[in-house]
């Protein structure tokens, strides 16, 4: 009875610090749908989950931490099943003269012996996790430095503290009820196993075969990136499943042929970079050209009136329209060469008169610099865009959605 008492308690103690965490991470939403105003909480989410994985993809150690935590538990529920199943769902066979095939204590040995390998399991997946979510606050709390309040990735540095306050919190709890439970077992404190016993005639063969039919379950759990997925997802994306991201599919595309990128319209490259831009927040391409099709999203083309840009680079500001809160700037995009680069604006209302002055933009031997560091993941190779994007479904909708604003002055 006392072992189910702190059991209990231990379970509501990790259930509060699972609310809790949820509690934080809506608050993190909260802040961002300040400063993001026409983003929908789905979509802060998902940008955040991919930013957390474009840090996990950059830390070779902690990703592999996090692989065996995810491998050590899913090992630790399997033990654990096979533990409750030698407490409550054990057959054996007696003549009637002999002692059972398994006796009661051997039975017991073996539960036993599960409970700690999965207790084991557990204790070790939780102290990599926690190593994980140290690393994880720490690096979160250093890349603030170069992002304001304003940014989508800025998280503060009270919640990052409060996050792996409960996260120790809740592993401890978990931790707790491992180790209460191989206690108990080795101590005697646990039910004796329960053992059905079938007879069998005394003249019946001891070497006779005997059937034994062993029922195993399993279960999956999935949550879907995006409720919007459609039949007309990407081909690149199909050819990889275990791939959770946009960006990340992305990133594996090939390249297109040089003929391929110089016969790029204006409007073709305006709309790979806008699907490229909800790829880096997470959105599916489908998904990002609904949006597009929706309408209020335009481009607007920045001219180089003074003829400073001898390189060649060339810049588009990407902007949504909409009747309460009228033009703001979603981000701009500088091609140089065969690359290009994207920076937030931050839902900037702002009318430009002079976009280079406006927004830090200084010319470095030709060659247009932004003056702040460029979204994460965002530098691709133009020829990389046209393999991912240009043969889908989703970049003609894209196309077709996306209007053209007037030229801005550089």
């Amino acid at each position: 009875m006392i072992i189910l008492i702190v059991t209990g308690l231990l379970v509501i103690a990790a259930g509060v610090c699972l609310a809790m965490l949820q509690y934080l991470q809506v608050q993190i939403v909260d802040l961002q749908l300040t400063t993001h105003k026409l983003m929908f909480p789905a979509q802060i989410k998902a940008a955040r989950r991919a930013y957390l994985r474009g840090l996990l993809r950059e830390a070779y150690q902690q990703k592999l931490k996090r692989n065996w935590a995810i491998g050590l538990s899913i090992f630790a529920v399997i033990v654990a099943v096979i533990a409750l199943n030698f407490q409550f769902n054990v057959s054996v066979v007696t003549t009637g003269l002999d002692r059972p095939a398994f006796d009661q204590s051997i039975v017991a040995l073996m539960r036993n012996l599960a409970i700690s390998v999965s207790g084991l399991a557990v204790i070790t997946a939780t102290l990599l996790a926690l190593s994980v979510a140290s690393w994880q606050m720490q690096t979160q709390s250093l890349a603030n430095q170069d992002h304001d309040e304003n940014d989508l990735y800025f998280t503060p540095s009270a919640i990052l503290s409060k996050q792996l306050l409960w996260r120790r919190e809740l592993g401890l709890s978990i931790s707790a009820i491992a180790v209460l439970f191989m206690l108990s077992g080795w101590a005697g404190w646990l039910p004796s196993p329960v053992i059905s016993a079938t007879m069998r005639p005394a003249t019946q063969s001891s070497s006779s075969s005997q059937a034994s039919s062993v029922t195993e379950e399993t279960s999956e759990a999935s949550s879907s990136a995006s409720s919007h997925t459609t039949t007309n997802s990407s081909s690149w994306q199909r050819t990889d499943p275990n791939t959770q991201y946009p960006i990340d599919a992305m990133k594996e595309a090939k390249y297109a042929s040089a003929s391929d990128v110089n016969a790029l319209t204006e409007s073709d490259l305006a709309s790979l970079y806008f699907l490229e831009y909800w790829a880096l927040n997470g959105i599916q391409d489908s998904e990002a050209a609904g949006y597009a099709q929706a309408g209020g999203y335009s481009y607007q083309v920045v001219k180089d009136d003074k003829n400073v840009l001898t390189s060649g680079d060339t810049i588009m500001v990407f902007n949504e329209s909409s009747a309460t809160k009228g033009q703001i700037h979603l981000f701009y995009a500088i091609r140089n060469g065969d690359q290009v680069e994207f920076y937030n604006m931050y839902n900037s209302g702002l009318v430009i008169t002079s976009f280079a002055s406006q927004f830090g933009i200084n010319t470095v031997n030709g060659h247009a610099a932004a003056g702040t560091a460029g979204i994460r993941d965002s530098q691709e190779p133009i020829a990389q865009l046209v393999t991912a994007f240009k043969s889908d479904d989703a970049f003609k909708m894209t196309k077709s959605g996306l209007t053209r604003g007037a030229d801005l002055t550089y």
